[in-house]
């Protein structure tokens, strides 16, 4: 029976209970450590343990398989561990059977052994990675499906279930008909796609996002993956698992992600009057919004991704700044890095820079620049957003100039010059203003300007003021009076404007000031010497008249003037000088036009005029050129008188004719005076007229009728088409 063992083709022993000795063949020897597998073992001689499956301890002798037998049990694949010093532990099937003498009674154990030690270690690795799965699932939360192709028999676990709501019992039996009635409708022929996909070899897997119907109502959102992991002989897929994840949150999440994405670029697009430039830590533009295309004249295109900001920037500022921030830290700051040197110290910064335009235009701006920052706090790029300050600053510039310039206007100019408060008190007065009121600038704005006006001025004044206020008129000016320090009253132009901020609110009022009590009391003066003087000219005995030479129109003529001619002052008037002179007197008329031409004056002459009713009457004449204020024709002032019908003697003809020079002499300078609006009184009184005078042919005439007599007269006096010269 010892030799048993060796006959066997599988490791084994015979164990002598009696003798407490064992016998091993071959392989079983290799196992057990031992030797010489020839001689009989006893325990003492052996070193080797034997535990149960996945325990720790070691099985007592009379558990083990042998000493078992011993008793006349049998054994079968008992699974044991064989640990012994020199080799790793084994895993073992043991298979004991009681060796019995002729009596039956059991001497010792056939035991016959199998390694399964592979297979065990494939079977943990298997289970562990069951495990590791089962617990990846449950840590995701997916729900499993299994899905039998030919037959449509599926299987879901208890997370497939609850995602859609319901439990196991409820989705009983199950197939894939279930899942086709939870399925959204416009997601079925998708799915169905991407399937034929993987059954074609297209797509290594299965992956779907889609809508399932909750118990609820309601849809969830579900990520279906899965592979086909059995196929057939000829190719077709057999069966098929994978898993289903409820990403409803994150699909909420990533809409609101993405409307809030939507909402910032449209918040970044739309904001055309800031340039929003945003980049890497490396300086590489990520963002590049409509109000830098319009700044920069660049399109997005052209920057996201390919430039950085420094090629807009202007290259000396950047230098420049660059060697501050070098000094300041001690490190070779250069650039980019001179935009955000504040941003990655977790500052941010606001300075002016200078743009430069994709058309080499200049822009000035004030440029913002910080980081930005995920979840963790770590940079992840950097935000610049630029405003366009180069109008605001030209305008502040502009602004500065010409508050320069009024400031000078306003201490240099000769006029007084006040800013006055809405209340009336004065602001701010110049040099001028000050003199003319006699007061000095500190006693002036402890005033007000009602103070020193007139009271019969004020209330008009004030009137206005209010209209001004009420945005009714623009300004205004008016003349007023004021009170001197010293009691003395000044007259005074005033002109008046009110200032207003940017959104239209008064501010205060600018006020000029003119002293004219000068020329207030001069125009006085004058306007009483024009009284006088126009007195004497209308109450003259001699005719005078004022008449433009270049085309014989009377401008002016005294009642002595019209009365013997027998019309009326308002036909006289439109009569010319051609007109009332018959034509023999041409020659005579050409001559005192050549004197007024060379010497603005023209020697005393006779002549006569032709009366309404045809008659004629003598005219003794002298005249004086005068140029006319109002237009650049030459005028003259003549003076003459009529004779009676008797001839005077040749002694008194002499001095009549000198009586009547000294007075038309007298007349007419008063006249002149009168015209040109000068200062001074008129010659006091004016010499009588005398002399006779003669009486003339009585001849019928109306205007229209001289006027038709002057026109074929008209190129023997010289005149021609409405610009002849006349004299008279």
């Amino acid at each position: 029976m010892h030799t048993i063992p060796d006959t066997l083709p599988c490791p084994a022993f015979v164990y002598d209970g009696s003798h407490g000795t064992f016998r091993f063949n071959s392989l079983a020897a290799a196992w057990f450590g031992v030797d010489n597998p020839a001689l009989p073992r006893v325990r003492s001689d052996l070193s080797f343990d034997v535990c149960e499956s996945k325990a720790q301890f070691v099985i007592p002798q009379e558990k083990t398989p042998w000493r078992r037998a011993l008793t006349g049990e049998r054994i079968l694949d008992t699974e044991l561990e064989l640990h012994t010093p020199s080799q790793a532990p084994r895993t073992l099937l043991c298979s004991a059977s009681p060796l019995k003498d002729g009596n039956g009674t059991p001497w010792g154990a056939l035991v016959t052994l199998t390694d399964i030690t592979t297979e065990r270690l494939e079977s943990r690795q298997h289970a562990q990675d069951v495990k590791h799965l089962r617990m990846i699932l449950e840590g995701t939360n997916a729900g499993t499906w299994e899905w039998n192709i030919q037959t449509g028999e599926c299987r879901f676990n208890e997370r497939w279930a609850q995602i859609v709501g319901y439990t196991l019992d409820e989705l009983d039996p199950m197939s894939v008909d279930t899942w086709l009635a939870l399925v959204h409708p416009q997601d079925l022929a998708n799915s169905r796609t991407v399937l034929q996909k993987h059954f074609a070899g297209e797509q290594p897997h299965y992956d779907l996002v889609g809508r399932m119907r909750h118990k609820d109502g309601h849809w969830v959102w579900v990520h279906a993956r899965g592979r086909v992991y059995q196929w057939d002989e000829d190719g077709a897929p057999l069966r098929m698992a994978g898993t289903h994840l409820d990403i409803s949150g994150i699909h909420q999440a990533e809409e609101e992600v993405r409307a809030s994405q939507a909402y910032m670029q449209a918040l970044i697009n739309s904001s055309s009057d800031v340039a929003i430039i945003a980049t890497d830590t490396t300086g590489l533009i990520t963002v590049f919004n409509t109000g830098a295309e319009k700044l920069l004249g660049y399109a997005a295109s052209e920057m996201v991704g390919k430039k950085t900001p420094e090629v807009f920037h202007l290259e000396s500022e950047v230098i420049a700044r660059g060697e501050e921030l070098t000094a300041e830290t001690g490190q070779d700051i250069h650039g980019f890095e001179v935009f955000v040197h504040a941003a990655r110290h977790g500052r941010s910064e606001t300075r002016h820079w200078t743009y430069i335009t994709r058309f080499g235009e200049h822009r000035t701006v004030s440029l913002s620049a910080s980081a930005l920052t995920d979840g963790r706090g770590n940079i992840i790029g950097f935000l610049g957003m630029a405003v366009d300050e180069t109008a605001q600053i030209q305008a502040e510039e502009n602004a500065r100039l010409a508050a320069e310039r009024f400031a000078g206007a306003f201490d240099s100019t000769a006029v007084g010059m006040a800013l006055v408060s809405l209340e009336g008190r004065w602001m701010e007065v110049n040099g001028a203003l000050c003199e003319m009121l006699g007061y000095s600038e500190e006693e002036l704005l402890r005033t007000d300007f009602q103070t020193l006006t007139h009271p019969d001025d004020l209330q008009n004044d004030l009137a206005l003021l209010q209209q001004l206020l009420a945005n009714k008129i623009p300004n205004y000016d008016m003349l007023k009076r004021y009170f001197r320090k010293n009691g003395e009253l000044i007259r005074a132009k005033l002109w008046v404007s009110l200032v207003r901020d940017s959104h239209g609110a008064p501010l205060h009022f600018v006020s000029q000031i003119q002293n004219i009590t000068d020329e207030y009391l001069a125009r006085q003066a004058l306007q009483s010497s024009e009284a006088r003087l126009r007195g004497l000219f209308d109450l003259s005995p001699l005719g005078i008249g004022l008449m433009d030479y270049k085309t014989a129109r009377i401008l002016e003529a005294n009642d002595a003037l019209i009365a013997p001619s027998g019309y009326t002052r308002d036909e006289f008037m439109r009569l010319t000088d051609r007109e009332l002179t018959p034509r023999e007197y041409a020659p005579a008329v050409r001559n005192a036009i050549e004197q007024i031409r060379s010497s603005g004056r023209y020697m005393p002459f006779e002549k006569e005029y032709i009366r309404k009713d045809g008659s004629r009457y003598p005219r003794h004449g002298a005249g004086h050129s005068h140029e006319r204020p109002f237009g650049p024709s030459g005028s003259v002032v003549t003076g003459g008188r009529y004779q009676r019908a008797q001839t005077p003697r040749p002694h008194q003809e002499r001095i009549c004719l000198h009586r009547q020079s000294r007075a038309a002499h007298t007349a007419h300078v008063n006249f002149r005076r009168i015209v040109a609006g000068r200062f001074g009184s008129a010659r006091r009184g004016q010499r009588r007229r005398t002399g006779n005078a003669e009486h003339c042919r009585q001849e019928q005439r109306t205007p229209d009728a001289a006027r038709q007599r002057s026109a074929r007269y008209g190129q023997t006096f010289g005149w021609q088409d409405g610009h002849q010269d006349a004299a008279g």
